[in-house]
């Protein structure tokens, strides 16, 4: 399993399931519902762990093996207001959004851009009134788009970035953020004002 993985496991106080493997990355997300204070933990191996309140790892789901050597699982965002799980499947040269429920049900939520074109690399993050946003290229000439509840992309933001963007979170005030390569973050964009470009 990953070392983000075994350092979750050694603060819960518990052993992990074995299916997350040593080597790649783990995309971790954490619930913000005080009560309930859940992490998922997304794997490349295709599988999302769930870590309830009391410690103990459940599989919570499992996608079918990917035809790519491309990390699987590449992004996830929690929605509080409808609890439900975002998560990116990277299917190169492809990605995938996909929606879940609590109960582990899951369906595919977006594969186009506001184009119509496949989405590429993604970044997602959900707003505090519960819109998924996302990155659709993944480098230069990026641009950040947002879903309406049936998983149709329309522009929010061309970045102007030359860099891949590596991260995207909204702070509870409504505000946009994304990092890039080279450590620097950016405030984009105030979900109440959206399409003003407020970088720094």
């Amino acid at each position: 399993m990953s070392h983000l993985l075994r350092a979750l496991a050694a603060c819960a106080g518990v052993a992990l399931l074995p299916a997350c493997s040593e080597e790649g990355d783990t995309i971790v997300v954490q619930t913000g519902l005080p009560a309930v204070k859940e992490v998922f933990v997304g794997c490349d191996e295709g599988l999302i762990v769930r870590l309830p309140s009391d410690g103990k790892p459940v599989l919570f789901y499992q996608f079918p093996p990917a035809p790519s050597s491309a990390p699987t699982i590449t992004g996830l965002a929690w929605d509080d207001p409808s609890r439900t799980l975002f998560s990116v499947r990277r299917l190169a040269p492809s990605a995938h959004i996909y929606r879940h429920a609590l109960d582990g049900t899951t369906t595919r939520f977006a594969d186009k851009d506001d184009t119509g074109n496949d989405l590429f690399a993604v970044m997602i993050a959900v707003s505090p009134s519960g819109q998924l946003h996302a990155t659709v290229r993944g480098n230069g000439n990026d641009r950040i788009v947002k879903f309406d509840a049936r998983g149709k992309a329309s522009r929010v933001h061309d970045t102007g970035e030359t860099e891949t963007i590596w991260g995207l979170a909204f702070a509870p005030s409504g505000d946009l953020f994304y990092s890039l390569e080279r450590n620097e973050i950016r405030k984009v964009i105030d979900e109440n004002r959206l399409g003003a470009a407020i970088s720094r």
